[in-house]
């Protein structure tokens, strides 16, 4: 959906603003990589604020730390 925006996005990234011409510029650097956490017109911009997307390949070894046990698939 972002592709199809033809107005200016500003793209928030940890209280940093980038700018793109268009919404297809703007999703071609953040795809994979972000998700939106909110959507606002601003002047004649469309800003969104977003989150970098965790790493899960390593859910598991984060998992031990946090709770002192391997996961466990059968509780």
């Amino acid at each position: 959906m972002l592709s199809k925006i033809k107005s200016e996005v500003i793209c928030m990234i940890g209280g940093k603003e980038y700018q793109y011409k268009d919404g297809l510029t703007a999703y071609q650097q953040i795809k994979g990589k972000y998700s939106i956490s909110f959507i606002y017109a601003r002047d004649n911009s469309i800003v969104l604020e977003l989150n970098a997307i965790q790493d899960s390949s390593n859910w598991e070894k984060e998992y031990e730390e946090q709770f002192g046990e391997e996961p466990s698939f059968f509780n």
